[in-house]
């Protein structure tokens, strides 16, 4: 199986060893980096963009919703290994400062706020301040000039989401939007004769579509096996982490 240059940079931030800190809360070998380190690439190669799963809780469906952040960067992002050597070059100019002030400067320095329509400086965000569907937080610096857009990424592969990230890499992005609503979501029937899906756009909280009712409001049922006949129209069956369609009762709904 081959690899793209992003994808093995991707798996390399990954599995990169943030260290151990007696205060935070991986225990000996619960943090990210540490399990991803038991996990080969062609694993996460062969990964879904989207994981779903279905539980009932007090008669109520609960539906977990993941993108794996693999897939997700190597889809959406492009390794530039040229801006890399530039922020190197640039970093190893001050041993002294952070992650964090190198970042910043760099990014103010590189955007060209006369070509971006979006935004009059370099914007930074935190997946862990806001609704995130992604398997792990990352942190990025977004600047934007002739070349095109480009973030400057951290993956948190700690455990206390306050330290633990990945030394900082460039990627080039083209879809900005993709990029920002991860936590964004769809599942729809598997059944070809019928057209019935859902979006969730907080992260999995509530799943609503312009043509049916939102999945709060179809009964819910725990069963031992689930019933794909048609007589369980209006009706969600859940078994073993999957549901039925409540429209056909036909198909099966997920990602």
């Amino acid at each position: 199986m081959k690899y793209s240059l992003t994808e093995r940079k991707v798996y390399e931030m990954l599995t990169e060893s943030t260290g151990i800190h007696m205060m935070d809360s991986g225990g000996s070998t619960g943090r990210h980096w540490q399990r991803n380190q038991r996990i080969p690439i062609e694993a996460f190669k062969i990964l879904p963009d989207q994981l779903v799963d279905f539980e009932v809780w007090r008669n109520e469906l609960e539906v977990s919703f993941t993108k794996p952040l693999f897939p997700f960067l190597s889809e959406l992002l492009e390794y530039q290994p040229n801006w890399q050597s530039k922020f190197t070059r640039f970093a190893n100019k001050y041993p002294d400062d952070s992650w964090y002030e190198l970042v910043d400067r760099f990014a103010e320095k590189h955007h060209d706020s006369e070509l971006s329509d979006r935004f009059s400086k370099p914007t930074s965000s935190y997946t862990y301040n806001y609704e995130c569907s992604l398997s792990q937080d990352i942190m990025f610096t977004e600047f934007e000039n002739f070349e095109g857009t480009f973030v400057i990424l951290q993956i948190h592969n700690g455990a206390d989401a306050r330290g633990g990230f990945t030394d900082p890499k460039i990627f080039k992005i083209d879809d900005w939007e993709d990029f920002y609503c991860n936590h964004h979501g769809f599942i729809g029937c598997d059944n070809l004769d019928c057209d019935s899906y859902w979006n969730t756009y907080n992260a999995g909280y509530l799943w609503e579509s312009d043509y049916v009712e939102p999945l709060s409001e179809f009964q819910v049922k725990e069963v031992d096996s689930i019933n794909l006949d048609g007589s369980q129209v209006g009706i969600i069956q859940v078994h073993d982490k999957r549901a039925s369609c409540p429209k056909c009762s036909k198909g099966l709904i997920g990602g």
